[in-house]
Parts: C-alpha cells; structure tokens; sequence
C-alpha cells in the first residue's frame, strides 16, 4: 500500500502533464494559423507566438525566486489557472469576431508568464518523487517526455480536423477546454509537495557562479539555446508561410507536426532504453546534424514525403536529447539551488526563440521559405561544429538513478 501510495504522484501528475501538453501543441498550430488566416501576414503569426514564449522565458528566469516565495503547490495551481483563463478569454475574442493580433498576444504572454514557474515547481520535485516511488530519474524524464510527443502526435491532427470542419474560433476553443481540463486535474492530483525537497532563496551570484564553474551545463544550456530558436522558428514561422503560399497549409503543417510527435514518442523511449550511455560530447554533434538533414529535406520540398521525414527525424533528435538534458539538470546541482538553475537554464535555452521567430519573420519578407530553410540547416551543421569543441571531453554520461 505504501508502495501504492508513493506512485499516485507520478501517475496523477503524467495525467494531467499529457492534457496540458495537448493544450499547448494544439495552441501552437490553432493561434498562429487563425492569426494568418485573418491577416495574411507570417510576421503577425510571428509576433503572437514570440510573445508567448517571450512571456514564457521571462517566467521562468525568476521561476526558483516564485516558487522559494510562494511554495509549490500555490505556483503550480495558479500557472495552471491563468494559463487556462488566458485560452478562454482568446477564445471569446475569436467568437465575438475581435482578435486583433496585438490583443490576442498580449493575452497569450499573459498566459504563458506563470507556465515556466509552474513546471519547474513540479519538476524540480521529480528525484524526490522517482526515489520515493522507486524508479530511475531518466525513465520518469523520458516517460514525461513522451507525453510531450504523444501531444504533439494528436493535438496539431485534432486542431486542423477541428479548424476544418466549423473553423478557427472552434479550435481555439478547443484549446480553452483543454486547459481548463488540465487544471482542473492537477488540482486534484496534485500532491503535497511541501513535504519534499523546494527550492530556497538563493544569491543570484551563487546561481551564476555555479553555471560558470559547470562547463558541461554552461554548454549545454548555449548550445540547446540556439537550435530551439532554429526548430522553433521552422515549426511556427517559416513552415506556416510555406505551406500557405502553397494553398495546403494546415494540413501540411499538422503532417510535419503529427510526424514530430511520433518521432519525439521513439527517441524519448528509446532515451529511456538506453539509459543515456552516449556521453553529451558525441550526442550533441549527432543531434545537430541530423536536425540539419532533417531540414534538408524541408529545403528540397515540401512535399508529403519529405514533411513526414523531416518531421520525424527532428522529433526522434529532440525526443532522444530531452531526458537526458532534463536529468542532468535535476541532478547536477545541489538541491538548495535546483530550482533556480533548472529556472535559469530553461529560460536561456528558450530566450533566442523570440527573437529568431521575429526576425525570420521580417526576413520572410525579402526572402523566400527555401532560402530560409537553407539558412536554419547551414546553422544546424555550426552548432554541430561547436558542440565538439564546447562540450567537455569527458562529457558525462546520465546517471540513472535519482539524487539524494
């Protein structure tokens, strides 16, 4: 029974991390697909979705601040509420016929800005919670990880159908119920966190210096930092403009996205089978190129094929990367500055999305999608590049078992 007891936290938070998951995927093909729709623009797409994940970094760059102020439970119910809040007022936009992109933006930030609090409030807690209910740090990362692909496999396939058949203001309303339904089982499920290990206010010095003596973290954090601006900027800028000027957006945009998914699902379980035995020295260079070869495929067409192939080399990339990446960040630190290293770390890997989905966007003015796509997987080979020479020669492989 004790036994029992110890997983309901992991089984109760995975329920409602897939249903929050669903949200957010869906969220990111139905708001920026309604906003070109209505305007026609690849910039205006652009600047919604970089305000949500502007509003997302800088949530979670004080995200060990909040959650040492205002304790586990209180950030990750109150994230989840106004994450759900903001998705019903932007559905009510859209119904009431008023979505102006700059009000649906501000709305959409305001909504994301306690995301990054509330997931590293829970996450910081998964060793506590791996050791309590006796499984390995690495398989709860790759299980949570699959979630995110899982999402990401049906919710874009389930917005467009959604979109298709009674239109915009159906999928972002979609979205709203999904939040709400998030919420509402992580308030029941939620377990008292307050028992276990939280983060403590800690010197912003002591936090920096730590990351500066730590090459292999420093590293990671830059190096994963620029390729999510590069695929963020491919999934929600430039594909969309692609496949719009081609007269079959949606659909093709949810294939390149549903095959993301399925490749995300492979390469997190297959993260989780191999137990992370590939030192990050060589797995960071064999990640980037082959998101570049991914790419490549973009470059020479957007085809059916060459969407479902690029799409699911990319996803089995991040997929693979993700649980080990998440572990090391779990384990590495000593637990009273966890949270804010797991914080800071989080909104540096995502802080040049923003800016990389607006200037792609202004690009995409002048340039075409090919020549954009050129430009990320000519990047992607870089980054590969670099990651031999940053990361640590003796790159550390992920230690399997939940810290103490």
């Amino acid at each position: 029974m004790k036994l029992v007891r110890a997983r309901w936290p992991i089984v109760g938070l995975m329920i409602q991390s897939g249903f929050a998951r669903c949200a957010n995927q869906m969220a990111a093909i139905v708001y920026g697909w309604a906003i070109q729709q209505q305007t026609g623009s690849g910039l205006a797409a652009g600047f919604v979705m970089a305000a949500s994940v502007g509003a997302l970094v800088v949530g979670t760059l004080f995200a060990g601040r909040i959650v040492a102020r205002w304790g586990v439970r209180r950030v990750a119910l109150s994230g989840a509420w106004v994450s759900a809040l903001s998705a019903c007022v932007i559905a009510s936009l859209f119904a009431a016929g008023h979505a102006d992109p700059l009000t649906i933006a501000a709305v959409a930030a305001l909504g994301a800005v306690l995301d990054g609090p509330a997931t590293i409030a829970v996450e910081t807690n998964f060793p506590a919670v791996a050791r309590l209910a006796r499984v390995r740090l690495l398989s709860l990362n790759a299980v949570n990880e699959s979630l995110e692909h899982l999402a990401a496999l049906m919710a874009p396939a389930v917005g467009v159908a959604i979109m298709a058949v009674a239109g915009s203001s159906a999928g972002v309303a979609a979205v709203a119920g999904l939040s709400l339904l998030g919420a509402t089982i992580l308030t029941a499920a939620l377990p008292p966190f307050r028992t276990l290990q939280t983060a403590r206010a800690t010197r912003l010095r002591t936090i920096v210096d730590w990351l500066s003596r730590d090459r292999l973290v420093c590293a990671l954090v830059v190096l994963l930092s620029l390729a999510v601006s590069l695929l963020a900027s491919i999934q929600l800028v430039i594909l969309p403009l692609a496949l719009g000027h081609r007269g079959d957006g949606a659909q093709g945009l949810a294939m390149f996205l549903a095959m993301f998914g399925v490749g995300g699902l492979l390469g997190a379980l297959g993260a989780g089978i191999y137990k992370g035995a590939i030192a990050f020295r060589w797995l960071l260079p064999i990640v980037f190129l082959c998101l570049a070869i991914a790419t490549t495929f973009l470059v020479a067409s957007t085809s059916a094929f060459n969407l479902a192939i690029g799409g699911l080399l990319s996803g089995a990339c991040v997929g693979f990367v993700s649980p080990p990446l998440a572990t090391a960040l779990q384990q590495r630190p000593p637990k009273h500055l966890r949270a804010d290293i797991q914080a800071i770390s989080g909104a540096l890997i995502f802080a040049g999305a923003p800016v990389a989905m607006v200037g792609l966007g202004l690009l995409s003015e002048a340039l075409r999608a090919g020549d954009l796509l050129s430009i990320v997987a000519g990047g992607f080979v870089v980054l590969a590049a670099c990651a031999l020479v940053a990361v640590p020669g003796n790159g550390h492989r992920t230690d399997q078992t939940a810290s103490k």
